[in-house]
């Protein structure tokens, strides 16, 4: 064997993505990312692995208004959860990331406008810290516009004087996805509460006593191991190879549509519309509607199909959807209507019982305690309270 043929040889071998990953992507990074971060990891990532994919798929027909979102997730979670780590991790698989703690409104318009320039059209915005950066109402306004429509629109951000813009423009818009995170203080922010909650995945996280061991047990094995850089160098030749198809330049033509069963659709559509409970008590207790979880519940399933496009039929450049996809699907809309219960439950309690103090709270879950209140409720009206 030749050095050109061996060194060749070699390349491939290296280049070459475990049948586990290509096969069964979905399992295979939140598995990884819950050996990185234990009782986190497959929480987070079992939404966040999909967030890159909603940014690439192309819209999803629907008669009047072709379905264009794309997913954000707000992350709620005490201090010490991992969030700032985990948003690194994460801007390592999406595409174009803008990551920081502190920007402001020039700032991330600045940003979005280089990579403009350079002809990105999709971007990924990644903020661990949301209490600093959504103390600015314009910030606020953009992302409200970003996770809305999957856009910013410079229409939206006329109270910036025209030079920030730096000749930009005012109609300009770029497709984008959101990773968001704060402590559950972030809840008491009436700007957040009535805006940015009710556009994005909200996912509460924290541990059980027996979690928290669990967790310091699986830290304390690790020590002196060696990490498994080549996994993720794996997830993110994956995600590549999934971006390198609706650049036009992978191994697979490009995807310009999904194809949905009628069986399929009127399964995920009875299921939110006649299973959902906590959807229901949404809209009863507080006139929240569905239409937005309906159009996710869609978005995560063409999202789960793409993200599993080694795995799924392919005709006239259309991935056919299946079952696994509608599982996914369901599950994942299942977590979002009950930790969206949960907040609006935990603000109405707060509300109602017009609780101000800490003290005041640890009165009235010492007088509710035989109601049985939900650790994510509490954790969420720990938040509301001030200390």
């Amino acid at each position: 064997m030749t050095e050109e043929i061996e060194n060749k040889y070699v390349k491939e071998e290296e280049e070459k993505l475990p049948e586990s990953l290509v096969k069964g992507p979905y399992k295979y990074i939140c598995n990884f990312y819950e050996e990185m971060f234990p009782q986190v990891g497959n929480k987070v990532f079992s939404i966040l692995s999909l967030v890159p994919i909603s940014l690439i798929i192309p819209e999803i027909e629907a008669e009047l208004k072709p379905i264009k979102r794309t997913l954000t997730m707000l992350w709620i979670a005490p201090p010490g959860s991992a969030k700032t780590v985990i948003s690194e991790e994460f801007a390592k698989i999406t595409k174009n990331p803008i990551s920081s703690h502190k920007m402001t409104p020039a700032r991330l318009i600045y940003e979005i406008k280089e990579r403009k320039n350079s002809g990105e059209d999709e971007l990924s915005l990644i903020i661990s810290d949301t209490a600093v950066m959504f103390n600015d109402e314009v910030m606020i306004k953009i992302i409200e516009s970003a996770v809305e429509e999957g856009t910013i629109s410079w229409e939206t951000m006329r109270t910036i004087k025209d030079k920030t813009l730096g000749g930009f423009g005012t109609d300009k818009k770029i497709r984008v996805v959101s990773y968001l995170s704060g402590t559950p203080s972030l809840i008491s922010d009436r700007k957040i509460r009535d805006g940015i909650l009710g556009r994005a995945f909200p996912l509460i996280t924290y541990l059980t006593p027996e979690q928290h061991k669990e967790a310091l047990e699986k830290k304390n094995s690790s020590i002196g191991k060696k990490f498994n850089g080549k996994t993720l160098h794996h997830i993110q030749d994956f995600y590549k190879k999934l971006y390198d198809i609706q650049k036009g330049v992978g191994e697979l033509p490009k995807i310009d549509g999904f194809v949905i069963s009628e069986e399929i659709k009127k399964e995920l559509g009875k299921y939110i519309i006649k299973e959902s409970v906590y959807l229901d008590k949404i809209f009863e207790r507080w006139g929240v509607p569905g239409f937005r979880i309906m159009e996710e519940g869609y978005i995560f399933l063409v999202s789960h199909a793409f993200l599993n496009i080694f795995s799924r039929e392919i005709v006239d450049n259309k991935i056919i959807v299946d079952w696994e996809d509608l599982k996914i699907a369901k599950k994942l809309i299942k977590i979002e209507c009950y930790f969206s219960y949960r907040i609006y439950e935990a603000i109405a309690k707060i509300d109602m019982e017009r609780i101000k103090t800490e003290e005041e709270l640890r009165k009235y879950f010492f007088k509710n305690k035989d109601k049985n209140i939900p650790e994510s409720t509490k954790v969420i009206m720990r938040g509301l309270v001030k200390r």
